[in-house]
């Protein structure tokens, strides 16, 4: 990993470098915001890999994907999970789509499980399901608790599952801690209740990843600017340190529920913190959305450094990661789905792994 001299700059003048205010809360210097470059520049494309294309193996509008033990998972909304090989090649299918044991309808969070099983996450039934990597149905549950329609990640760890999913009055944490039973044993960042309109709504965005290195699980969600760092262990949270970018526009308070419209409206009046990936096993990117009205929206990303906390901001180009494995990043891109005649098969999407490359940023 090549590290430029800009980061060791930014290190020796504090940027980001966490620090206590009189109320406990971490705060820190403001992340220096690259202007003249895109993240083009950062997300470098390290390979491509062309998914098979065949009867069997189709992808249907693809809205999820988990890179686990040399295998790609993609999800797709109206058939089986696919799984392809490093190499793209096309070896098996997984589930089927309906709400019997072994379906789904509409997977938002597909996570490698442990002894090498895959998790699925469908809001459409509220439940998790397991298979094995074969595709062997496992077992399945329906999760009991409020607001699980805006389940946007899972985590499995250590034998506990880690969901991230918005508060409730009956259920007051956006990380929630359950056992292997689907029992809830604890919960993690506090829900900020002036937000409680867009959370009965299910707008809510953001994500987990997990740190196995540093043994941390990183949150960030759409009503705060920043990154929470959780211990599993002892249950602290805290937060990494940062003031806002200067672009931030916080998410305007609706504290009772609303019309959907009405939510809609002015939950796009903030900036949204969309996701959250792990690159490199150090570095921590935050996807930023600042809207301009319905429809149109300009993407910003953040990078922390967990080495030394240094950080900074840049805005979106073509290239646009998509899942992260704590190690490289990933995205599935269509390359002639608008040109292929009517009646023919459009190609598989690709695979565009991306490293980070933080050398002249």
């Amino acid at each position: 990993m090549r590290i430029s001299l800009i980061m060791t700059m930014l290190f020796v003048l504090g940027a980001c470098l966490g620090r206590r205010d009189e109320g406990g809360r971490t705060s820190g210097a403001r992340p220096v915001e690259i202007s003249g470059k895109t993240a083009d520049s950062l997300f470098a494309v390290s390979r491509i890999i062309d998914l098979e294309t065949t009867a069997e193996s189709l992808i249907a509008f693809p809205f999820d994907l988990c890179v686990s033990r040399q295998e790609i998972f993609v999800a797709s909304r109206n058939n089986e999970i696919k799984v392809f090989d490093m190499e793209g090649k096309y070896r098996r299918s997984i589930g089927r789509l309906g709400d019997g044991p072994g379906e789904y309808r509409t997977i938002s969070a597909l996570f490698p499980h442990g002894n090498g099983e895959i998790g699925v996450y469908d809001w459409s039934n509220l439940r998790i399901t397991l298979f094995s990597r074969e595709g062997e149905y496992r077992m399945s549950a329906v999760l009991g608790m409020p607001g699980m329609e805006g389940v946007r990640s899972v985590l499995f760890i250590d034998g506990t599952y880690y969901i991230h999913v918005p508060s409730s009055p009956a259920q007051n944490y956006q990380v929630v801690r359950m056992d292997t039973n689907l029992a809830i044993t604890g919960g993690y960042v506090e829900g900020d209740r002036r937000y409680r309109g867009y959370q009965d709504r299910s707008l809510f965005n953001g994500g987990m990843v997990a740190d196995t290195v540093r043994n941390r699980i990183y949150e960030a969600d759409s009503y705060s600017y920043g990154i929470r760092c959780i211990d599993p262990v002892t249950g602290a949270v805290s937060e990494l340190g940062f003031e806002p970018p200067s672009f931030y526009v916080a998410m305007p308070v609706l504290s009772a529920p609303s019309s959907m419209d009405e939510a809609l409206t002015l939950f796009q009046k903030g900036t949204n913190v969309y996701n959250l990936f792990l690159a490199a096993g150090r570095y921590l990117i935050l996807e930023y959305h600042q809207s301009f009205g319905r429809g149109r929206v300009k993407i910003v990303y953040l990078v922390y450094d967990l080495n030394n906390g240094s950080c900074f901001t840049l805005p979106a180009g073509q290239n646009r990661p998509s899942y992260s494995d704590g190690e490289h990043l990933y995205a599935l891109i269509y390359h002639d789905k608008n040109s292929k005649p009517p009646g023919e098969m459009v190609s598989n999407p690709s695979l565009v792994v991306y490293d980070i490359s933080i050398e002249g940023q």
